[in-house]
């Protein structure tokens, strides 16, 4: 324990500079200096921190610059746990140690993914700051995008696009982060996506139109999603407000131009659609 103390007080004084302090600690560590830092020799560190003074020494004292491979993989697994919980600190020691930031679950799942899906904001930049894979989905399609989406995490979602993420990705069920967004309702993260370059869907828009959302909605109608665009049922965004009796919505769609003449597969226009679901109220904007 002594020397696993003292090599962790070494590596303190590489990271402080103090290249004097790092060589006396040196001889005082005595055989421990042949012990890991995480997962890297202390020779690694030293490299690492450019310390070419210290390095020579360790060299003398016939260390080799070695990371195991293995024990990457196992902090990595560590990594993934932390990062789950929020624990920064944590996260910071085991990135310095070298584990695998882009190491995996059982399900798929990376240190940054866990991070976005329990909204651990300050895990999150740590990790893309450190280099970890943007865009890795978990086995289900998800990606730390489409966490900070759904949850309505802004700061995860500015962190991951002034990083470099794929604004466009879409999960296994072909949906884009710009629609999961859209369905919560997450005007902010809906706004920050398109701004970012996410293709303003006719998809986006039908599932807003579906759920109420209707600042969102307006804000896609802005971007250019086409109104009269239709479903595979036939359905414009339109018809979907209507029979969800979304009259702001419906108003909104049809300020913007939506034609409220178009047929579904049953061949019911909007207004046919109000009056048999019993909206009177939608009923009313559309006569």
């Amino acid at each position: 324990m002594k020397g696993k103390f003292l090599s962790e007080q070494f590596v303190d004084c590489l990271k402080e500079g103090n290249t004097s302090e790092a060589i006396s600690m040196m001889y005082r560590i005595g055989d421990h200096v042949h012990d890991l830092y995480g997962a890297k020799s202390l020779l690694a560190v030293a490299r690492e921190f450019k310390n070419e003074e210290v390095a020579e020494a360790l060299e003398e004292m016939g260390v080799k610059d070695f990371v195991d491979e293995e024990k990457v993989k196992e902090l990595g697994k560590e990594l993934i746990k932390k990062a789950e919980k929020g624990d920064l600190e944590a996260v910071i020691e085991l990135i310095e140690k070298g584990a695998n930031i882009n190491v995996e679950n059982s399900h798929g799942e990376t240190a940054l993914l866990m991070a976005s899906k329990y909204n651990h904001t300050e895990v999150v930049e740590k990790l893309a700051e450190a280099g970890a894979n943007l865009d890795e989905p978990d086995w289900m399609g998800f990606t730390a995008l489409w966490w900070a989406s759904f949850n309505g995490c802004l700061k995860n979602v500015d962190t991951l696009i002034e990083k470099g993420v794929d604004v466009n990705e879409e999960d296994s069920y072909t949906e884009s982060v710009l629609m999961v967004a859209a369905k919560k309702g997450h005007i902010e993260v809906v706004d920050k996506l398109i701004r970012a370059g996410a293709s303003s869907s006719t998809e986006a828009l039908m599932v807003a139109a579906k759920e109420g959302h209707t600042e969102v909605v307006d804000r896609l109608i802005k971007a250019g999603a086409d109104v009269d665009e239709s479903n595979k049922f036939n359905e414009t965004a339109l018809m979907v407000a209507t029979k969800e009796g979304h009259s702001e919505v419906v108003d909104r769609l049809i300020k913007a131009g939506a034609d409220v003449d178009k047929r579904n597969e049953f061949y019911e226009t909007a207004l046919m659609v109000a009056a048999k679901e019993g909206h009177t109220e939608v009923v009313d904007r559309l006569i």
